[in-house]
């Protein structure tokens, strides 16, 4: 059969990807809980039209033939957009979020929708709607979240790359506990029309991969139009780098000597030290940077991320209070009780961290700390949800406060289960961090482990 051939039976490079993908939804998702609606007609379709363009000597897109997942707070056209929320209206979406139509512009496939914690307020996979997601490399832990489903399904095999939102941690969180790379773009940098909102100022959209190749490319296909901002080190590369020796030189990382390490479990932090080192190894110089407001982020950020959520949800609160799960009801509460003069005293605490980051930038490149203070904890009792909420994104939440770029990537193990490292950048430079992590990945294999899916 010609390539032609192939491409109109539905056979080609393309399809038989999709395939595979809507095959493992089939074998693995009644375990894992990660795909809550998939599109199967609509799949094979868009795949074979890029055989088809293939046949033809073409390509598709940055996103060629590459099957994705779509978190529940993002639209699809064609499918309905639940939130996690058994109160949602279920009727299917007219049209496509924005950043939904520029990957499908670039040749993605778009499998479905991927699971998430009601009204992406949480971290446990936990929702009203829908089976609980669980941990890709542990069923018994947590995914992670909000955008749990579309780190689980990535880790699993169900789908090459996935859209999440982040607006606390939420990609980059499951990204670590799932031993996958997760990128949190500046404020700005993907497009949120299409977006379910939950805090306006913070709420952002990234993409996640098995690699870091594959979220870049993922990035430059559907962002805004800042990835040529690349920051100080990426500018100045000389075309000459890159061997084993130097692939870091001239690149100034900053290691927070407060807080991170401190806090983070032993073997998280080791791992993570492990990985600084291995920058350093390969030509990077390694600074202590005093960050010692970072402890306070967390506090000042929910006071202000709560306060939108709840003034965005108080008329559902209000209709329809028994739909929600106890614990997310409890948080959005929380926004309730926040006065304008808190409101406006933690905007002023987070101009004046932004402030203290720019000194910071001035010095260094990238920040280097832990995703998450732990691996992924058990699943525990929905009373216990909101404490280890806040517990896993202590790390994600002083980057969310400023608007600057994170990436998580995984760096190791402990107990079987996937150990994240973080790197954050200045203000727009995606590129930048995104080749620090890419070059990570040249010289360690964290990235290359196999998913366990005999344990299912």
């Amino acid at each position: 059969m010609s390539v032609a051939e192939s491409a109109a039976a539905g056979t080609g490079p393309a399809a038989a990807l999709a395939r595979q993908c809507l095959d493992r939804i089939e074998e693995l998702n009644p375990h894992l809980n990660a795909v809550v609606a998939v599109d199967w007609e609509g799949a094979l379709a868009a795949a074979a039209r890029c055989d088809e363009i293939a046949a033809a000597g073409g390509s598709a897109g940055l996103l060629h033939g590459v099957p994705i997942v779509v978190k529940d707070n993002i639209d699809v056209r064609g499918l309905p957009t639940t939130n996690g929320f058994a109160g949602a209206n279920a009727t299917p979406r007219e049209q496509d979020a924005e950043v939904v139509a520029r990957a499908r512009a670039e040749g993605a496939i778009i499998l479905g929708k991927a699971a998430m914690d009601e009204f992406a307020l949480g971290m446990t996979g936990n929702n009203s709607r829908f089976p609980r997601c669980r941990n890709a490399w542990d069923a018994d832990r947590i995914p992670g979240g909000s955008s749990g489903g579309s780190a689980v399904a990535v880790a699993a095999g169900l789908a090459r790359a996935a859209l999440g939102t982040d607006t606390g941690g939420s990609v980059r969180v499951p990204a670590a506990l799932n031993g996958i790379v997760g990128l949190r773009p500046t404020i700005g940098g993907l497009d949120l029309r299409g977006v379910t909102p939950l805090s306006p100022t913070f709420d952002t959209v990234g993409p996640l991969a098995r690699d870091v190749v594959g979220v870049r490319q993922f990035y430059l296909a559907t962002s805004n139009g800042h990835p040529r901002s690349t920051g100080r080190w990426l500018a100045e590369l000389p075309s000459g780098t890159g061997t084993a020796g130097d692939l870091f030189a001239g690149l100034v990382v900053g290691r927070p000597a407060q807080f991170f390490f401190e806090v983070a479990d032993p073997e998280v932090a080791a791992a993570v030290t492990a990985a600084v080192d291995v920058l350093a190894r390969h030509g990077a110089t390694i600074v202590e940077v005093d960050l010692p407001e970072a402890a306070a982020a967390q506090e000042q950020m929910s006071t202000m991320m709560l306060a939108e959520a709840f003034g965005l949800l108080q008329e559902t609160i209000h209709a329809d209070s028994g739909s929600f799960t106890p614990t997310v009801l409890q948080r959005l509460l929380l926004g309730q009780t926040v006065s304008g003069p808190q409101y406006a005293a933690a905007r002023a605490w987070a101009k004046a961290w932004r402030g203290r980051l720019r000194q910071a930038f001035r010095v260094v490149d990238a920040l280097v700390v832990p995703t998450t203070p732990t691996i992924a904890p058990q699943l525990v009792q929905d009373t216990d949800a909101l404490a280890r909420t806040m517990g896993v994104t202590r790390f994600t939440f002083p980057w969310s406060l400023a608007g600057v770029p994170a990436l998580s990537l995984p760096c190791g193990f402990d107990q079987g289960m996937p150990i994240g490292l973080q790197l954050v950048g200045a203000w727009r430079s995606e590129l930048q961090l995104l080749e620090v992590g890419r070059r990570y990945q040249r010289v360690t294999r964290w990235h290359e482990t196999p998913f366990p899916d005999h344990r299912y």
